[in-house]
């Protein structure tokens, strides 16, 4: 069994890094995860399974790349509810969301020709087209 002072010394050790380690980690900037909620037509949602399968992982691959963009995810709720799609971002900074270009210069690189992007952005645009929509902002604050 170990003595009483090899054991208080230990303890300080511990404590000492656990100290430094959460100094560290609050001097990070949080992130903030960005989530848009969606009312889609139930027969239209497959259609966007498919539309960010095809296009929106690319540009984001290429947004993680840059920086700003660290995480994406959609979520779709399996019963049906007023918003039954709901896009999670997580982004690095407040910056990242409010004057991040990153998008558009991601979605260039992936998709050069403009035909395509508009394509593309008429297939995103139908299946949104006239459902609800709202935006909410959160700031992690504990990790």
């Amino acid at each position: 069994m170990a003595s009483r002072p090899m054991l208080t010394a230990a303890a300080l050790v511990l404590a000492v890094t656990g100290v430094a380690a959460s100094r560290e980690l609050q001097q990070q900037p949080a992130p903030y995860w960005y989530l848009s909620y969606y009312q889609i037509e139930w027969p239209k949602v497959d259609s966007l399974s498919k539309l960010v399968r095809a296009y929106t992982l690319p540009i984001v691959e290429e947004q993680k790349k840059l920086g700003t963009l660290l995480d994406y995810r959609i979520l779709i709720h399996s019963h049906g509810s007023r918003d039954n799609v709901v896009i999670v971002r997580k982004l690095a900074s407040w910056a990242a969301i409010d004057r991040d270009t990153t998008f558009q210069i991601a979605y260039r690189r992936v998709f050069p020709d403009s035909l395509k992007r508009k394509e593309i952005n008429d297939s995103f645009n139908w299946v949104f087209d006239g459902g609800l929509h709202r935006d909410e902002i959160y700031r992690e604050v504990v990790r």
